[in-house]
C-alpha cells in the first residue's frame, strides 16, 4: 500500500493513476488490461548464456586474460629477455583494458540502477520526464525546423523530376506564420487546414 494526496492507493491504482497524469501531459495511449502479471525468474543457465552474450562482458574477460597471461610470463622470466618486455606489454595491455572495460561498465551501472548512499546515482530513472522532454524538443527543433524541411522538400521534389532545377516552395501555412511544416505541406504529406 502506498500513502498519496488523495488517500491510500494500493501499487495498482498508483500505477494506473500515474498512466493517466502521463496522458493528460501528451504521453503515449497504453491499454489497461486486469491481467495480472506473472514474472517468470530465468534460470541459472539462461542468466550465464545472457551474460556471455554481451560484448562488455566477454571484452573484460579478454583483458583479464591478457593480464593474467602478462603477470604470469612476467612472474616466470627473467630481467632483461625478450619474453619479459612481451610480458610487460601483456600485462599493460590487459591492466588498462579491464581497469577502462570495467570503469565503463559501472559508469553504465550508475546511470540507470540506484546504488544506495552514491551520490548521482540512477540519474536516468530519477530524471525520465526531463530527459523525455528535452529529447523531444531536441528533435522537433531539429528536423522539423522550417528550413530543414524545405530542403528536404525541395531535394525529393528534384530527385522526382530527375535532375530539373530546384523548386522553392511555400505553402498556405508558411503565409499564416506557421514555422514548422510548409514543406510537408508542399510534398503533400500533410494538409494545411
Amino acid at each position: 500500500m502506498m500513502d498519496d494526496e488523495e488517500g491510500l492507493l494500493t501499487e495498482d491504482e498508483h500505477e494506473l493513476k500515474k498512466d493517466e497524469d502521463d496522458e493528460e501531459e501528451g504521453g503515449l495511449e497504453r491499454p489497461v488490461t486486469n491481467a495480472p502479471v506473472v514474472k517468470v525468474k530465468p534460470t541459472t543457465t539462461e542468466k550465464i548464456k545472457r551474460w556471455a552474450s554481451d560484448r562488455g562482458h566477454l571484452s573484460c574477460l579478454v583483458a583479464l586474460a591478457f593480464m593474467f597471461g602478462g603477470l604470469i610470463l612476467f612472474k616466470l622470466t627473467f630481467q632483461g629477455s625478450a619474453a619479459r618486455s612481451l610480458s610487460e606489454y601483456l600485462l599493460s595491455l590487459g591492466l588498462f583494458a579491464f581497469s577502462g572495460g570495467f570503469t565503463n561498465w559501472v559508469a553504465i551501472q550508475m546511470l540507470f540502477k540506484k546504488v544506495p548512499f552514491l551520490y548521482g546515482s540512477g540519474v536516468v530513472p530519477h530524471r525520465f520526464r526531463e530527459i523525455r522532454e528535452t529529447v523531444k524538443d531536441i528533435i522537433l527543433d531539429t528536423f522539423f525546423e522550417e528550413s530543414f524541411l524545405d530542403k528536404y522538400a525541395n531535394d525529393k521534389v528534384t530527385a522526382t523530376h530527375h535532375g530539373s532545377a530546384p523548386v522553392r516552395m511555400r505553402s498556405r501555412c508558411a503565409s499564416r506564420g506557421s514555422s514548422r511544416g510548409s514543406a510537408l505541406v508542399a510534398c503533400g504529406a500533410v494538409r494545411c487546414g
